[in-house]
C-alpha cells in the first residue's frame, strides 16, 4: 500500500507530456501530399494533446504549466515506440478512437499522425503527509532536501 502511495506520489512530480503532430493526405496532379492545412473542420487540430484538445502553432510553443515544473529532457523528441514508419508517422484511414494505426502508408491511409514526447518535472517540492499533498518552495533544494537535510522529497505513508 505504501509503495502504491509512494508511487501516486510520483506522477505527481514527474511526467512524460505528449503531444500529437496530425496531418490529412491529398493526392494532385500525380504527387502525394500531407499537410496540416490539408486538415478537414471535423479533425483534430495540427497540434493537440492526447486528448485532441490542445491547439498549438507547433511542438516547440508549448509552455510549461507554472514555475513549479522544469524540463528533464532538453528538447522534444518523437515517439518511436509503436508501429511507426522511419520518420515517427503512423497512418489511418481517418481521425477516430477507433482507427486502427499503421506505420506503412497504404492507399487506405488518408490521415497520419506522429507523437512527441518530453520528459518535465516539478523542481522543487517535497510531500506534506498531513494535507497528503506535494508543497513547492525555494527551502527544497535539487537533491530533494530540505534545507536541512531531514526531509526527502517523497515519503512512503
Amino acid at each position: 500500500m505504501a509503495q502504491m502511495h509512494a508511487q501516486a506520489v510520483l506522477a505527481r512530480v514527474r511526467e512524460a507530456k505528449r503531444l500529437v503532430d496530425d496531418e490529412r493526405f491529398e493526392y494532385a496532379c500525380d504527387v502525394a501530399n500531407f499537410s496540416t492545412k490539408l486538415l478537414h473542420p471535423m479533425d483534430p487540430p495540427p497540434w493537440c494533446d492526447a486528448q485532441m484538445e490542445l491547439t498549438l502553432p507547433n511542438v516547440h510553443s508549448f509552455q510549461l504549466p507554472d514555475p513549479s515544473w522544469q524540463w528533464v529532457s532538453p528538447r522534444w523528441l518523437i515517439d518511436m515506440t509503436q508501429d511507426v514508419d522511419e520518420d515517427g508517422w503512423q497512418y489511418a484511414s481517418r481521425f477516430s478512437a477507433s482507427a486502427t494505426w499503421h506505420g506503412r502508408h497504404s492507399a487506405q491511409g488518408f490521415v497520419r499522425r506522429r507523437r512527441w514526447l518530453r520528459l518535465r518535472r516539478r523542481s522543487k517540492c517535497h510531500y506534506d503527509e498531513e494535507s497528503d499533498d506535494l508543497c513547492f518552495n525555494s527551502a527544497v533544494n535539487e537533491v530533494g532536501r530540505s534545507e536541512g537535510g531531514a526531509q526527502p522529497i517523497i515519503k512512503a505513508a
